[in-house]
């Protein structure tokens, strides 16, 4: 399985301050949505902050950026036009 280096996910409990929970932490967010929040941490060091992420209050979950690969890798059939 293959992952995004450098990223990490984080689901946060409603209410908390993400942007300063991870500030104070020293990370950078990236991205966030109603759910999830797209956090870039130090190559290598992802799944250390990954268990320091889920220790910190008001954190539900944090996991890697998993890629998803396409096990059909075929191009869509085209077909002809008819004569």
């Amino acid at each position: 399985m293959s992952f995004v280096p450098r990223h990490v996910i984080v689901a946060f409990e409603n209410g908390v301050d993400a942007a300063k929970l991870l500030a104070d932490l020293g990370l950078a967010m990236l991205s966030h949505t109603p759910h999830f929040t797209l956090v870039k941490v130090p190559l290598g060091e992802e799944d250390a902050w990954i268990e320091k992420l889920k220790q910190q209050p008001g954190v539900k979950n944090a996991f890697r950026n998993r890629l998803h690969e396409n096990p059909r890798r075929t191009l869509p059939r085209v077909r002809r036009p008819s004569k």
